[in-house]
């Protein structure tokens, strides 16, 4: 089901579980640099963190951590975040790319977590710098994203489970 991004939220969303390969250490000091650095674009976002980050969780940096979600309660997430960010340095299965696009986010994924099927969709940063260039420009972008329908068309898991097998 394909949503409107009209209703989306200054919240830039991130899923993931807890372990070090997620970066989320990183994402937060990421948005914390962000918001000092750029006031007036970053100033009304928040970061809402989905999975086991409650040592993260800040309400007077816009740091939110829900805690694990439903999958109606996470649909209703991506549904309303305007972004979506990545910095895992791996992502096997993508359901969280798939997801966020799905309803819409602007899809933000640091270099070699984005597969081939998705690169077309999702902003991938070849570093920190370049991450931050692309979240600013999605939180200072008034335009509702839609993700074009070509997307669906493009990814599909017979294509993909055919590939993973000509590899092994």
């Amino acid at each position: 089901m394909r949503h409107q991004s009209a209703n989306k939220k200054p919240i830039i969303l991130t899923v993931a579980m807890d372990h070090p390969i997620k970066r989320i250490d990183r994402l937060v000091s990421l948005f914390v640099h962000m918001r000092r650095k750029f006031p007036m674009q970053m100033g009304d976002y928040t970061l809402q963190l989905v999975g086991p980050h409650a040592k993260h969780h800040d309400p007077q940096q816009n740091i939110i951590c829900t805690g694990y979600a439903s999958p109606s309660q996470l649909a209703k997430l991506y549904q309303s975040a305007k972004i979506y960010v990545c910095m895992s340095q791996y992502e096997s299965l993508h359901f969280p790319f798939l997801e966020a696009l799905c309803a819409n986010c602007v899809a933000i994924g640091i270099k070699r977590n984005v597969i081939s099927e998705l690169k077309a969709y999702v902003h991938e940063a070849q570093n920190e710098s370049e991450l931050e260039q692309y979240i600013l420009k999605a939180c200072s972008s008034n335009k509702p994203y839609i993700t074009p329908k070509s997307f669906a068309a493009q990814f599909n898991w017979e294509k993909t489970v055919r590939g993973l097998e000509s590899w092994y």
